[in-house]
């Protein structure tokens, strides 16, 4: 039977990459990039099979450990992996990986003494405890003094001198209108522009990476791992139960292999939320 190392839908190459990190787009595969052995049977023992770790045997680590060393030519097929045989196997680029940083500033140590005191962080959102910008502040006096004085015209000015009153209420009147047509034109081009970019981020292998586990209409290459992912407005009503399991589904269920996506930093609320408008058009 012929084995292969090639990447199969959305899961990473073993094999090749050799002599790739000095170009535009480098290949990081274990046989290219990966420095200790050892380090690559814990992986596997803790987290593999993905659906199900834990539950491959010692001999079976030890099996896959060597599998991919063995594809990239960096261990014999007669090789036999143990305890004191891994550490032994020279990984191409071990060299390439320092244990200290070497620069200067890295290095410094903290003396301790007559420090200074100690810094304060102060917001400084909207302003907040900070004066107003000059510009900001001769803005809002301008826009004070109109108002006031508009409030003055108001009251003094009799009922009859109708047109002074239309020409303060006709552009307010266009305006609103304005804002009004422009309202309802605007939230569904947005939605879907919204939409659209959750996607993009669906399918972003590098970001929610959706079709690693989920098949999705229009995507390609999906996985099996997880349900497909239909009639997603009418199993989850409620868009905030969505937003959360993207932000952290082991809240709800424990043992679900599902990154949690907020939690972990992979996305941002912003992010998540596209995605969900996305996945509410499915």
């Amino acid at each position: 039977m012929e084995l292969s190392a090639k990447a199969k839908a959305a899961f990473p190459k073993l094999l090749g990459g050799a002599g790739t990190f000095g170009d535009d787009r480098p290949e990081p595969t274990v046989g290219s990039y990966w420095p200790f052995v050892p380090t690559l049977w814990d992986y596997i023992n803790r987290a593999m099979p993905m659906p199900a770790p834990h539950t491959l045997s010692a001999d079976d680590v030890y099996a896959l450990t060597v599998f991919a060393p063995n594809l990239n030519n960096v261990v014999p097929n007669e090789f036999v992996a143990d305890r004191e045989s891994l550490p032994k196997v020279k990984m191409p680029n071990r060299d390439n990986f320092i244990s200290t940083d070497p620069r200067p500033d890295t290095q410094a140590r903290p003396c301790m003494n007559a420090c200074g005191d100690p810094l304060r962080c102060q917001d400084r959102v909207h302003g907040r405890r900070q004066k107003p910008h000059a510009a900001h502040e001769r803005t809002a006096r301008h826009d004070a003094t109109e108002i006031n004085a508009t409030e003055m015209d108001l009251r003094e000015t009799p009922l009859t001198s109708i047109p002074s009153t239309k020409t303060i209420l006709i552009p307010a009147l266009a305006l609103a209108l304005s804002i009004g047509i422009a309202a309802s034109v605007t939230p569904a081009a947005t939605q879907s522009a919204v939409a659209a970019e959750g996607q993009k981020l669906a399918f972003d292998r590098g970001k929610g990476n959706c079709l690693s586990c989920h098949q999705i209409k229009g995507g390609d290459f999906p996985g099996t791992i997880g349900p497909a992912l239909t009639d997603i407005k009418s199993k989850y009503p409620n868009r905030d139960d969505l937003v959360a399991i993207l932000f952290d589904e082991t809240k709800r269920n424990p043992e679900t292999v599902m990154p949690p996506f907020g939690r972990n930093r992979i996305l941002t609320d912003k992010e998540i939320n596209a995605i969900v408008d996305f996945l509410q058009t499915l």
